[in-house]
């Protein structure tokens, strides 16, 4: 399987560049997932695709797409917007990338309602 690998230049930094897979970026996206209630990842009896969370760079920019299961009874635009928001700031923090897109696809729910 290939590895797809995204440099990052600081235009205030002449040493060179920053080399970063992306499994380092899908592994942040996990660990901030983690860090949230009310919601898991998808493994692939939810989704039709083979991961749960995929990276790719689209014109520059780095586009996260995470499948999701949200609890039952949770406010889903509320949780989607709560992933979103901390999934970009611990990306810009960790690997210092500032064009992150985070998509969010809830495929599920899981649990009993509240």
């Amino acid at each position: 399987m290939a590895e797809y690998i995204v440099s990052n230049k600081h235009k205030d930094n002449e040493y060179g560049t920053v080399g970063l897979s992306t499994n380092v970026f899908e592994s942040i996206a996990k660990a901030s997932l983690e860090e949230i209630s009310n919601v898991a990842l998808a493994d692939s009896s939810f989704s039709r695709f083979k991961k749960s969370i995929s990276c790719k760079v689209v014109r520059n920019s780095l586009a996260v797409t995470l499948n999701v299961l949200a609890k039952t009874g949770a406010n889903v635009n509320k949780l989607c917007d709560n992933i979103q928001e901390k999934l970009h700031d611990d990306l810009i923090a960790m690997t210092s990338f500032k064009d992150v897109v985070v998509n969010v696809n809830v495929v599920g729910f899981y649990g009993e309602q509240v």
